[in-house]
């Protein structure tokens, strides 16, 4: 949902933006995130990939031993 709030505001600016994007970050042992990063597979666009890397930063998760980097790729389209 937090991702989804900068993807709403750019559709706003632009109907039919879409494109797939690749999320890396560090969770460190007390569950924040660290050196989040953003960048388009097909289509690369500054101020999107700032919001989402702004809201990856506000995500928590549990304690862990040791840190953890983590990669997911996640596609964003207009609803038909």
């Amino acid at each position: 949902p937090t991702l989804k709030r900068c993807y709403d505001r750019q559709l706003k600016q632009d109907e039919s933006f879409e494109g797939r994007w690749r999320l890396s970050f560090t969770v460190t042992t007390e569950g924040r995130v660290q050196s989040p990063q953003a960048t388009g597979a097909q289509t690369q666009h500054a101020e999107f990939e700032r919001c989402l890397q702004e809201r990856m930063k506000e995500w928590r998760f549990l304690r862990i031993a040791a840190n953890q980097p983590v990669q997911k790729s996640v596609t964003f389209a207009p609803s038909r």
